[in-house]
């Protein structure tokens, strides 16, 4: 069995990433929010988070998706006990059929960031989320995934936080 305090506090630990964020914008001043190219930024934390922001998106997802699975099993093997049953964003299964989109399940979602070619970080600006190419703007809490299944291509959006709240509860020892 997993250390259920360790895999809370990886939660944890991604969720502050995300939450910093927006703070981390809101403390750079416009002329310091560059990275790459020509000029760099002289802010340190803001330069911290270009450094290491997405990295660290990635393999806190890989790492809680893995312990996630491996905690489904064993509940289900010792306790006889289902893993939580939250939604955490859309599916699409295949990209030649778009308009067939379908609930993330938290177990899908944990199969689809194991899986995935491509994990693509997201800005919200005037009402929409996009997908990252160069901009400056802070991270939101929607990832979008890309893979492969058999011959079908699919994407996933998969909404951070309520992923990390599907883990609490799958990592909850008073429900066991």
């Amino acid at each position: 069995m997993l250390n259920s305090e360790i895999v809370l506090r990886d939660a944890y630990r991604l969720l502050c990433v995300f939450l910093a964020e927006q703070p981390l914008y809101d403390l750079t001043s416009e002329s310091e929010k560059v990275w790459g190219g020509a000029k760099t930024s002289k802010e340190q934390l803001f330069l911290m988070r270009c450094e290491f922001g997405n990295d660290e998106v990635t393999h806190g997802l890989i790492n809680l998706a893995i312990c996630n699975r491996t905690n489904m099993e064993w509940k289900k093997k010792q306790h006889e006990r289902d893993w939580p049953e939250k939604d955490c964003g859309l599916l699409t299964k295949n990209l030649k059929s778009p308009n067939d989109v379908v609930s993330l399940t938290f177990r899908e979602a944990c199969n689809k960031i194991v899986h995935a070619d491509e994990v693509v970080a997201t800005y919200v600006k005037d009402g929409k989320t996009r997908a990252f190419h160069g901009e400056m703007e802070p991270m939101g809490p929607e990832i979008w995934l890309l893979g492969q299944y058999g011959q079908n291509e699919w994407t996933a959006k998969l909404n951070v936080l309520q992923f990390l709240k599907a883990t609490y509860d799958n990592f909850d020892q008073s429900k066991i």
